[in-house]
């Protein structure tokens, strides 16, 4: 499957409004590359992780940290130990990924 690219931002849902929204990042935010079957945990706050996933070709071994507030993302890890994969099932749960 081909990943989607959305621009640069992330969907967001408003539950109360019943309503998917765009959250652009700040222009000359860091941006990762385009990708599908990757896994995106939040802390519930404020944070949205994305991690691993395929690009138009390969696999991913990264980890990208999204503020949704400050609309700002930053790059965590390059490259996480394993190998690079896509389907990777992560959470943040107690603090932790």
């Amino acid at each position: 499957m081909s990943p989607t690219d959305e621009g640069e931002a992330i969907w967001e849902f408003d539950p109360s409004k019943i309503k998917w929204s765009f959250l652009t990042p700040k222009p000359g935010a860091n941006t990762p590359v385009p990708r599908s079957y990757h896994c995106a945990p939040s802390d519930a706050k404020d944070t949205i992780y994305i991690c691993t996933g395929c690009p138009n070709t390969g696999r991913l071994s990264d980890l990208w940290h999204f503020s949704v507030s400050g609309r700002s993302r930053r790059l965590l890890l390059q490259h996480m130990i394993g190998p690079m994969t896509g389907g990777t099932s992560i959470t943040f749960a107690q603090g932790r990924l």
